[in-house]
């Protein structure tokens, strides 16, 4: 069994996604993603999901990318991602994914203690050859 909890974002992200509204997690170098997967009922997942997270990081660095957009939003009933990631080097146009979680009935308030596994679900299902291809100019 789960016991999910308040974190430190619980408010922030209740508010956001009661207002119909997705938090962007890409301003300030991922500050808030770094902080909720830290806030994970689990802190194996927690780490496991961090360094997926770094190696994604290192993936967009290398290949002279950028992420800016990683949101997290709620409607129909459901919890959505999206990101969007762009060339450095290149004028073409941005790769943009999104998604949703299905069977996830989690209360807003706890939504940043499960963060981390959603991020890992999203970061195991990521084309890295689409984004080579944003990375090439194509």
């Amino acid at each position: 069994m789960i016991a999910l909890q308040r974190t430190k974002h619980s408010d922030l992200v209740h508010s956001v996604l009661k207002a119909g509204a997705a938090l962007n997690m890409a301003p300030n170098k991922f500050f808030i993603l770094r902080e909720m997967i830290q806030q994970s009922y689990d802190p194996q997942i927690a780490n496991e999901a961090m360094t997926k997270w770094d190696e994604f990081v290192g993936f967009i660095n290398n290949n002279r990318l950028e992420v800016t957009l990683f949101a997290l939003g709620y409607r129909g009933g459901r919890y959505f991602y999206c990101y969007q990631v762009e060339s450095k080097l290149h004028d073409n146009p941005a790769f943009i994914a999104q998604g949703e979680f299905e069977g996830i009935n989690v209360p807003f308030a706890f939504a940043p203690s499960m963060f981390a596994v959603w991020l890992t679900l999203i970061l195991d299902a990521v084309p890295y050859e689409k984004l080579v291809e944003v990375a090439e100019g194509k």
